[in-house]
């Protein structure tokens, strides 16, 4: 198991790497959708690789939040029908 230290420097990692240059147009997504709809797909894959597939997924949605977080000061989500929680 990683501890938040090595959690915090891969997040800010792949930000570096992979995130802070996106476009506007790039970076607005509903990341949480998406990774419902298509990120944990993963069945197929090599049982060895699942954990660092995961693992590296929610390092890119982490950077891309902060990075909406950032830019905009919230985090995208799609508009759509809210659902009470009541």
């Amino acid at each position: 198991m990683k501890s938040i230290k090595d959690i915090f420097t891969d997040t800010m990692n792949t930000w570096k790497d992979y995130v802070r240059e996106l476009s506007d147009d790039e970076l607005k997504l509903d990341r949480s959708e998406w990774m419902k709809a298509y990120g944990r797909d993963i069945e197929n894959d090599i049982n060895s690789q699942k954990d660092r597939f995961i693992y590296h997924q929610e390092l890119y949605t982490i950077a891309i939040e902060i990075e909406q977080l950032k830019r905009w000061g919230f985090i995208y989500y799609k508009k759509g029908k809210k659902k009470s929680i009541v």
